[in-house]
């Protein structure tokens, strides 16, 4: 926002006879009327590039200057050795790419070559917008590839001390992958144009986040299931000569192969389904996915009517079914407290164990005044709600007086299930 009474407008007019206003090569067109005389002016490339000048007039008089061009850098021409028209910015080369009215378009002189997406736009002469989208700084930054030759007598570039194989070309571009792309699917890549670097993604495997790298030849067993390490394998050979690979105690057998990478399974996996899996290239762990089942050992108990009991931390599991080698249990407590806890055996090994066992806290109860019986849990009282076969309902006691929606249900003496809503805290 500016005031300045040394500037001097000019009005002119168009072809079409409007009055335009000049100010420092800059032209303003009427944009409407205040109160009194007073008459806005805005800048003639407001409806095309969203140029915010803006000038305040009264009776030809500037009372407010408001010099906020979008730019206003005055082109810089050249000529080629051809004669054509070359628009210089900051050293860079722009060509003429179409006219649009008053408004001509330039594009880097490296688009072609290059796909530069640096545009530049001037009308009369007037640099009125510059997308600086360069692919890199021409002048200061230009890298000459540098090759070398395989015993075979491929031609390989090399960056920074790493090796790229030519992975395709279009036109004048070429395409160069890390060599280690096959054996660890490395993404860097590399474009040339006539021996010149253009553009350089630097994502080389061992620069990735999502990557471990280990000295020891063992993974924590903690490690996140579908976690990419690079660890030595360690193979073994098992009695029919079989290679098998060891990691962290466990045993895997070959699987199947992709080129350079192999697919290792855990040797339990035919058995008991285990989904646990190792990829290996040149005798390196590439991922390890750790999703291990449980194989624990299971133990067995007879009740006194010579039915066979698996147990498990303390608690007693019954038979429920089998499928094929596989056996099925359910908590003992399953019929009578409806319990959801669930165990899977193979070959006397849990594979599977569902730990969802109900509350199994024995109730107390006191006696009221009027000797009613009422149950008390975590010193909170309960009264007699109902009953459906052998389970039993209680409320808390306030539920009368605040609606208190707290829940206890019990078999047989035994809470077997506690909703705990209450309104008010128990601890008060």
């Amino acid at each position: 926002m500016i005031h300045d009474e040394d500037v001097q407008p000019i009005f002119l007019h168009n072809m079409k006879g409007s009055r335009i206003m000049v100010i420092g090569g800059n032209r303003y067109r009427r944009n409407g009327e205040g109160v009194s005389s007073k008459v806005r002016w805005r800048c003639t490339s407001h409806a095309k590039y969203g140029c915010k000048a803006v000038v305040h007039t009264i009776n030809d008089e500037i009372v407010y200057f408001w010099d906020y061009h979008t730019t206003n850098v005055v082109a810089v021409y050249d000529y080629s050795k051809r004669g054509s028209k070359v628009l210089v910015l900051n050293g860079i080369k722009f060509r003429s790419n179409g006219i649009s009215g008053s408004k001509v378009r330039w594009r880097c002189a490296t688009h072609e070559r290059w796909a530069c997406k640096s545009i530049v736009h001037t009308i009369d002469d007037v640099i009125v917008r510059y997308i600086d989208k360069h692919t890199f700084d021409i002048i200061d930054h230009r890298i000459v590839a540098e090759y070398e030759y395989t015993k075979r007598g491929n031609k390989i570039l090399v960056l920074n001390g790493i090796k790229y194989r030519c992975s395709g070309a279009a036109g004048s571009k070429v395409w160069w992958r890390c060599a280690t792309h096959e054996k660890h699917r490395c993404k860097s890549v590399v474009h040339i144009v006539d021996d010149v670097i253009v553009r350089y993604f630097d994502k080389h495997i061992t620069d990735s986040p999502e990557i471990i790298f280990l000295e020891s030849e063992t993974i924590p067993t903690n490690a996140k299931p579908w976690k990419s390490v690079h660890v030595a394998a360690v193979f073994e050979c098992s009695k029919r000569g079989s290679k098998k690979l060891v990691l962290n105690g466990v045993k895997y057998r070959y699987k199947g192969m992709n080129g350079y990478k192999i697919w290792w399974r855990c040797a339990t996996h035919e058995k008991w389904g285990c989904k646990a899996v190792v990829h290996t290239i040149n005798d390196v762990i590439v991922r390890f996915i750790n999703e291990h089942i449980i194989n624990d050992v299971a133990v067995y108990e007879y009740n006194k009517r010579g039915s066979k009991i698996l147990v498990v931390n303390g608690i007693k599991f019954r038979i429920k079914g089998k499928n094929g080698c596989k056996v099925r249990w359910r908590c003992a407590s399953h019929e009578k407290w409806s319990c959801r806890a669930v165990v899977h055996t193979i070959d006397d090994v849990i594979v599977w164990y569902i730990n969802k066992h109900t509350i199994d806290v024995s109730a107390v109860y006191e006696y009221s005044k009027r000797g009613s019986k009422i149950l008390v849990l975590n010193g909170i009282k309960f009264r007699f709600s109902g009953t459906a076969g052998s389970k039993v309902r209680w409320r808390c006691a306030t539920h009368e007086k605040w609606s208190c929606k707290s829940i206890v249900h019990t078999i047989d003496d035994v809470i077997v299930r506690y909703y705990h809503e209450h309104t008010f805290d128990p601890t008060v």
